[in-house]
């Protein structure tokens, strides 16, 4: 930047509670969409929300692709928002044994259902395996069974 250009403003998040950023996908705007270009109604400064509304808009639309990708990315973008949660509590000087003591009920319920459900679509792959390990990996024998 030349001297005398201010930087972009930088979004920060400060809190990962996801299923109220999330719950834009229940909302009818959402059911609506029918194409690519239909997303921009729905966008948001929330680029977290944006990928996640693209993410199940694919997984929505999984009759025009055969791929696996959206419904890996979900799963990874939760546990990323896992990582960032505790990471932040850590530095905020909480100590808690449990990392999963700081993700809301709500956060983890929606993991599992996108674990069990993205079982239920690939569970006959020998890489469905493969694909689930990081994240049944963080999950306790709890919330396992």
């Amino acid at each position: 930047p030349e001297e005398g250009d201010e930087a972009p403003p930088v979004h920060r998040v400060f809190h990962f509670d996801l299923q109220p950023r999330f719950a834009v996908v229940d909302e009818p705007a959402f059911q609506q969409i029918q194409s690519r270009d239909d997303l921009d109604r729905v966008k948001d400064d929330d680029e977290v929300t944006n990928c996640f509304i693209l993410f199940k808009y694919w997984q929505r639309n999984r009759y025009t692709h055969s791929s696996r990708v959206p419904h890996l990315a979900e799963l990874e973008l939760r546990k990323i928002a896992f990582a960032y949660t505790e990471r932040s509590h850590m530095q905020s000087g909480a100590i808690e044994a449990n990392w999963s003591a700081h993700v809301t009920t709500g956060d983890m319920a929606d993991f599992t259902e996108s674990i069990v459900g993205y079982y239920d679509l690939e569970g006959q792959k020998g890489s469905c395996f493969f694909d689930l390990k990081p994240y049944l990996a963080i999950l306790d024998e709890h919330r396992c069974g």
